[in-house]
């Protein structure tokens, strides 16, 4: 019974001792290395700013569709303001979805770490939600 232990546990080294030929993780390990190196991150100060003024440029065209683009058709006599809904059903649809969609959506603030503070983090701005 004695020997029940000792069976199992040089079992076990020559297993751990095998896996990794097995596996062939010598020839994996420096490939490993090799891509975290070249690792980086995919959301830069750039590509947030880039996508904040994507934002701001469906904000600008929802608040012209839905006010400057209605007040001028109605003004000019083309559509009446009661009417612009049913003659631009696209425009209130979007309309409905964009203010959906913008809801979800939060400003990033990319806050870069270094060596000292830690690792880099993406936080939503909190004056955005």
């Amino acid at each position: 019974m004695r020997r029940a232990p000792l069976v199992c546990a040089l079992a076990l080294g020559l297993g751990l001792v095998a896996v990794p030929f097995i596996f062939g993780m010598f020839d994996r390990a420096p490939r490993g290395a090799v891509m975290l190196d070249e690792f980086r991150p995919f959301m830069t100060d750039e590509t947030i700013t880039t996508f904040d003024g994507y934002l701001a440029e469906m904000d600008a065209a929802e608040a012209e569709a839905q006010g400057d683009l209605r007040a001028f058709l109605a003004e000019s006599g083309v559509v009446p303001d009661a009417g612009f809904d049913q003659e631009f059903p696209l425009v209130p649809s979007t309309s409905k979805l964009w203010e959906t969609m913008r809801g979800r959506s939060t400003k990033l603030s990319w806050s870069t770490g270094n060596a000292s503070s830690g690792p880099t983090r993406i936080t939503p701005d909190p004056r955005r939600v």
